[in-house]
């Protein structure tokens, strides 16, 4: 049976108004990202900037949020509380927003390349972090709009054990394995250097 031309406008009309919907849905969450995920925010618990971050990667953090699994400081709570309020679908959605973002670098290793947590930084970091395969193989994020604070306790909080991934595999744990190898001589090293290089 041949179907009327003004059902498939009907459903046409549809898909744009859902599609509307759901843009203007996650519009209305904008604010709630950036009041703290800028170079400048001045919120009480100042993030990390997203932007240039891969929407995946950005997403598997909510996930990790929501299950819990990236601390358990005040923190930490409020993010749990805002990933527990969106829906997959959102969730994905901002993701995709947020990556889009224009980032200031505020992490510049060439700051402290003369000390000697450089030298555990190249050894230990870099090829994940500053490396186009890298980053793919372990989905690692660039350090360059993460400020030095947000870095430092994030090193903290995987040599505790108190952070760690949803899904573990062998590459999305090998930040937790590498934070682990580092002797206290190292670890110390490697936080004064990044210490430098946020300044």
């Amino acid at each position: 049976m041949r179907k009327h031309p003004f059902t498939y406008l009907f459903i046409f009309l549809s898909l744009v108004t859902s599609s509307f919907s759901f843009a203007d849905e996650i519009a209305s969450k904008h604010h709630i990202c950036i009041a703290c995920h800028t170079h400048n925010a001045k919120s009480v618990f100042p993030g990390p900037q997203l932007g240039g971050l891969p929407a995946d990667y950005i997403y598997q953090q909510l996930d990790n949020f929501k299950h819990g699994l990236r601390g358990d400081d005040a923190e930490t709570e409020m993010m749990k509380n805002i990933v527990l309020g969106l829906t997959d679908k959102q969730a994905r959605g901002l993701s995709e927003w947020a990556s889009d973002h224009e980032v200031k670098q505020v992490f510049d290793v060439n700051k402290a390349s003369d000390t000697v947590g450089f030298k555990v930084y190249e050894e230990k970091c870099l090829d994940c972090h500053n490396s186009v395969i890298g980053r793919f193989m372990t989905d690692s994020p660039r350090l360059e709009g993460l400020n030095s604070g947000y870095i430092l306790k994030q090193l903290a909080l995987f040599k505790s054990g108190s952070r760690t991934v949803a899904e573990p595999s062998k590459h999305q744990t090998k930040m937790i394995s590498v934070i682990k190898s580092l002797t206290d001589e190292e670890f110390l090293s490697l936080t004064t250097f990044i210490q430098q290089a946020g300044q």
